[in-house]
Order: C-alpha cells, then structure tokens, then sequence
C-alpha cells in the first residue's frame, strides 16, 4: 500500500522536488488525519485486507514531522502489517521517539526507514553530520533502512565522487540513485539535469546502483502489459480516506474509511492505464507486471556491501506480488474490461454535462456584462 499522507510541511529546499516543480502549498497543517486512529485501525485490519501488507508511507514533505504519524504508524504496527517510512533522515527527534517506541512494543524488526539523501541541500544546510548521525543510530539499534539519492541538476563529476566517499565511509556503500523527472505535458519526462544525456547516464551508471539501471530502462518506455495495481496494491490517502489504483489511475476512487465492514471494491488497472509510459519502477519491481520483472525491491533498495536491510524485510522485499495473490483468467479480464468501459462512459457523459454548465454560465455572465456596459 502506498500510502500518502498531507500536511507534512518539510524542512528543506531541494530543487528537484517535484513537489515544488507543481507548486504545492507544504504549509503545516494542525492535523493530518480525518479519521480518528480507531478508526483506520478497524479499516486496515488483516482480515479487510486479507492478510499482513507493507504499508509505504510517504508525506508531501518530511514525513515524520506531524505529531500524528509516529501514533499512525504504531497502530499500523500493532494491527500486524509492516512499514516502511520516507524521511530525510534529519528529524533526530522524531527518529529516536519512533525507534524507542517500537523497542518498547518489541516491533523494531516491523519498520524499514527509506531515507531520502539530499546532498546539496544538507551541505547547504550543514546538516550531514545530523543526517549521518541519525543513520549509525538506526544501525546501532539493527533496524532496517536503505538511502536513495536524486540525481538531481546540480550534480557533476566532483560532487558524484565527494557524495561516494563520504557514503562509503559513513554508511558503508553508495546510495542506490534514482533519476530526477520532469514531468511534460505530452506523457513523457524529462530529466533534471545540466548535462548532456551521455553525461548524466555515465554519471549514474558510476554508482552501480540496481536502482537507476531499471530506472534508465524504464525511462519513457511503454509498458502494455497487464497491471494489478488497484487490486495486488493500491494508493491510500491517510488525510482524506480517499484510495484510488496507482499514480496515474483513478477510474476507481473511493474512500477507504467508510464501509469498513464491506469488502473492499478493489479493481486492476488492467490494459486500461492513463500514463503512456510507467514510472512506479518499485511496483514493477514487485511484479504487478507478471512477466516483466528484472530486478527485486531487495535489489534496487539494498546495498549488501552495507548490509542495510534485516530480516523481514530482506524476505519482504524479495517477495513477488503474484505469489500470494490471484492471477486473473480471460473471462475475468473481458469482466474487468466491459466494467471499466461503461465507467469510464459514464465519468465522460457527466464531465460533458458539467461542461456545457459551464459554457452556459459563461454565456450568462457574458450577457450580463454586456447589459451593463451597454
């Protein structure tokens, strides 16, 4: 489950973020749940779910700065699942309130920290050795976690190979790298960079990172293949309840918090995806794909030189999506096809409608306007 949530605000300025790329307003919200905890405790049980999931858990900023995400995530915890959570790795605080908590459950070995290293900006901010810091705790107390860096447009040769040592010596290896995208109005992405394409690939390539070779691959490539996400995974707004299939599928939205004694009305995206070309290169690598899958979570997230990732995790990571869940046959397929049809007919009639209001409210203020400077 990939599970967002709003109201997060974030204590850094990364050029890259794609965040700021859409001009989204990070300003810190009071609370960030909706729904009270007993609520989404009830709604995330194992038996709704049909068994223990990983829960990702990724904020519109640092997402470990609300109060309420340490109590969401131990209720989480506590109900069975498992979580791996975004942070930058500088909230020390925050990091030692959640590993002392989970000590005290004795549920450490139930939390990954997927930490985001944003080079520059902690130079900048001369936050590194509170970044580094906070990353020899988490392996003092042998819990799991991986770092992944952007690539980002401010990196050169210099800066790749200062980056390289200091991980080295730090955490033990180079962080796995991911591209820096763009998205384009046509479909496609761009990517982030000042350097020619040769340059940054041969860049990224440096680093050895499983990560940024099935990024380069699945760059602007077309997938057609037949996608589970919306019922093998799906994303969760923690904030507002609303689940829909993945980040470029909507077709069918609901609300997640409500009905939580019913089934859940989950649907595969199937042949029937918005995006030209994919870019959930981890749910790809979690085989939502049958068939296409060159790389593991364990491979594009761990660095075994580093011995980042422990058990259960290592297993959890490894896991392919279709071993423990249903493949669907033709006659399921046509079923799902002939359903997203007449939704999506139905989604089209009423945005005509809503667009003819529109045109008619134009015409109404238009024919005002003209009476008045008549």
């Amino acid at each position: 489950v990939e599970a967002n949530i709003d109201g997060c605000s974030c204590n850094l300025e990364c050029s890259y973020c794609y965040l700021r790329q859409k001009k989204y307003s990070q300003g810190r919200k009071k609370t960030i749940l909706k729904y009270p905890l007993d609520i989404i405790s009830k709604a995330c049980s194992v038996e709704r779910l049909g068994g223990k999931c990983l829960f990702s858990i990724v904020g519109d900023g640092e997402t470990l700065l609300p109060e309420e995400v340490i109590d969401l995530i131990m209720v989480l915890i506590g109900e069975g699942h498992f979580v791996s959570v975004l942070t930058n790795g500088t909230v020390t605080k925050r990091i030692h309130e959640l590993v002392e908590r989970l000590e005290k459950l004795k549920k450490k070995e139930a939390l990954n920290f997927h930490i985001s290293l944003h080079y520059s900006e902690l130079k900048r901010k001369n936050l590194l050795s509170v970044f580094f810091e906070n990353v020899k705790y988490i392996q003092l107390h042998n819990m799991s976690f991986n770092i992944k860096t952007v690539l980002g447009e401010e990196f050169d040769e210099n800066l790749a190979d200062e980056l390289k040592t200091i991980c080295v010596k730090e955490v033990g290896a180079f962080p796995q790298i991911g591209l820096a995208r763009r998205d384009k109005s046509d479909g496609t992405f761009s990517i982030c960079t000042k350097l020619s394409k040769e340059d940054y690939y041969r860049l990224g390539d440096s680093f050895h990172s499983q990560l940024f070779e099935l990024d380069s691959k699945e760059f602007n490539y077309r997938r057609d293949e037949f996608c589970y996400a919306g019922e093998w995974s799906f994303m969760l707004n923690f904030t507002t309840g609303r689940c829909w299939e993945c980040l470029s599928n909507n077709l069918n939205a609901f609300n997640f918090f409500e009905h939580v004694d019913k089934k859940l009305p989950l649907k595969a995206v199937g042949m029937h995806c918005n995006r030209k070309y994919c870019s959930c290169v981890n749910f790809q690598a979690w085989g939502i794909m049958p068939g296409h899958e060159e790389y593991s979570n364990l491979d594009i997230y761990d660095r075994p030189e580093g011995n980042w990732i422990k058990e259960p995790f290592r297993t959890i990571f490894d896991t392919k999506l279709y071993e423990t869940n249903k493949i669907y046959d033709e006659k399921e397929k046509a079923e799902l096809l002939k359903w997203q049809t007449k939704k999506e007919k139905r989604r089209q009639d009423k945005l005509q409608i809503l667009r003819k209001l529109s045109n008619v409210k134009q015409a109404m203020r238009l024919h005002v306007l003209n009476n008045k400077y008549k």
